[in-house]
């Protein structure tokens, strides 16, 4: 989750690429949060 994602920003970073990391809305991943858009 999150924390894995955390990870890899920090690796990729370390390789001197630029990361933006956006966390999902609290209590959701981001699958759950398009799939929620679709029904709206």
């Amino acid at each position: 989750g999150r924390e894995a994602g955390a990870q890899l920003a920090q690796r990729a970073a370390s390789f001197g690429w630029r990361v933006d990391k956006l966390d999902a809305p609290d209590g959701t991943d981001w699958n759950d949060y398009l799939r929620e858009g679709k029904r709206q």
